[in-house]
């Protein structure tokens, strides 16, 4: 059973505190913002632009799956973070998806996965 809960990252504060003094990983087929805290929640965020995906049908799906991402690795978060995810493009099946984020997250020692 998770013992950390992945909440969603609101308020427009919030979201221009971590675009102003939050830190960056870029990859192929993303752009992660995020920002360390003092507790220990996990707060994350998904932004899918007009210029990815046209229809409200593709860009929900993409928060969606990126969403889910990040909730299974949710546990593994070293203390509290604030994430945004901006995807670059939307051609990438699921599983490579998540594996590049959660790539991107061990490199910025974000997260930790024993294996």
């Amino acid at each position: 059973m998770p013992t950390k809960r992945l909440l969603a990252l609101r308020g427009s504060y919030n979201i221009q505190n971590l675009f102003s003094k939050g830190r960056v990983i870029k990859t192929p087929h993303f752009l992660i913002r995020y920002k360390e805290k003092k507790d220990d929640s996990v707060r994350a965020g998904v932004i899918v632009t007009k210029k990815i995906a046209k229809k409200a049908v593709q860009r929900n799906k993409i928060k969606r799956q990126v969403r889910e991402c990040l909730r299974s690795v949710a546990d593994f978060f070293i203390g509290g973070v604030d994430v945004i995810v901006i995807p670059n493009s939307i051609d990438m099946e699921f599983q490579d998806m998540k594996n590049e984020i959660i790539l991107a997250l061990k490199t910025s020692r974000l997260i930790i996965i024993k294996e």
